[in-house]
């Protein structure tokens, strides 16, 4: 788990350094999700994350246009701008069609 935050700091950073209206290091809440097998977290495999980190230091001109990044089984989501919209609302109901019918 602290792998996962340190991941999604990471992260955070690198998109602040290429989303507009975003200082250097202007941190901002944000969501990480990875899917892994219990074997994988019981067993404490961290292979997911690294293939995911590679994956980001390989990106010549990041896009963040989505204010999410995701590469395999990891995700990573910022609040909707100017929406009020958190991270987690945006990857378990990304449509909004849930807060909707139950707004």
């Amino acid at each position: 788990m602290f792998r996962l935050r340190g991941m999604g700091l990471y992260t955070n950073e690198i998109m602040s350094q290429h989303l507009p209206g975003r200082g250097d290091g202007d941190h901002e809440q944000f969501l990480i999700a990875c899917l892994m097998k219990g074997d994988e977290i019981r067993r404490n495999e961290t292979g997911v994350l690294d293939k995911y980190k590679s994956f980001l230091c390989d990106l010549k001109r990041p896009q963040f246009g989505g204010r999410f990044t995701r590469h395999g089984r990891v995700v990573v989501v910022l609040n909707a701008e100017g929406q009020h919209t958190h991270g987690e609302a945006r990857l378990l109901d990304f449509d909004g069609e849930l807060r909707h019918l139950f707004g």
